[in-house]
Formats: C-alpha cells, sequence, structure tokens
C-alpha cells in the first residue's frame, strides 16, 4: 500500500507484475485493520493487514496505471 497515487503508480511502471491498476480504499472505523511502515528505503509505501472481505468495501475508485 502507499500513501499516494503517484508513488504507487511509478511502483506499478517499473514493476508490471503488480498489476494494470491501482486501487485506492478509504478505510473508516467501519472495518478493522492495522497498517505500518515497513520499508524504511521507501517511505511512502506501508503493510495493510485487514480482512480481504472487508477491504473490498473501502475501494473507493480504481483507475489504470497508465
Amino acid at each position: 500500500m502507499f500513501d499516494c497515487a503517484v508513488h504507487a503508480r511509478r511502483q506499478a511502471r517499473d514493476r508490471s507484475w503488480l498489476g494494470s491498476f491501482i486501487a485506492e480504499i478509504s478505510i473508516g472505523d467501519q472495518i478493522e485493520a492495522t497498517w505500518k511502515r515497513t520499508n524504511p528505503v521507501n517511505p511512502g509505501h506501508y503493510t495493510l493487514w485487514a480482512d480481504p472481505d472487508d477491504l473490498l468495501l473501502c475501494i473507493v475508485r480504481i483507475d489504470p496505471v497508465n
């Protein structure tokens, strides 16, 4: 997970195996989730732990990488 679309798009372009789309999510109080900055080399990167089905409900936008 990245803190902004610019970082996510850059990673997706550099690593095509990540996929062709970027999903924006909005996590409110409705789900239980934990996130932590886990990559000191890339300060905009976070790891997110949550139930996958709950995360699907948090998607607010999906855009193609290019």
